[in-house]
């Protein structure tokens, strides 16, 4: 009978720094949206990044109601604010 052994090693023993979850509240026109799951990535560097890329669409989705509209993501890493990524779409009717 043969038998097979695994050895699973940390992340940090081969060199990789493991990745951390990061928080997004959504501030919108005086609300806040709590980000209860959370997201893994690999430092605050790409937190931050994240936050930017999704910021355009959001902004989007709000301005489709026809008013004029404000959006941060507030970015944490669960104890702490690291970035605060802000918008804000004006609609000028003449």
């Amino acid at each position: 009978m043969e038998r097979r052994f695994s050895l699973r090693v940390g992340q940090e023993e081969l060199g990789r720094v493991p990745d951390a979850r990061f928080y997004f509240y959504k501030h919108i026109n005086g609300q806040t949206l709590p980000d209860r799951r959370g997201t893994t990535l690999r430092n605050n560097s790409e937190a931050c990044a994240h936050a930017v890329r999704c910021t355009p669409l959001t902004l989007s989705k709000l301005a489709r109601s026809g008013k004029s509209t404000y959006h941060a993501w507030q970015v944490s890493d669960g104890q702490r604010t690291i970035y605060v990524v802000r918008g804000k779409v004006v609609i000028e009717k003449r």
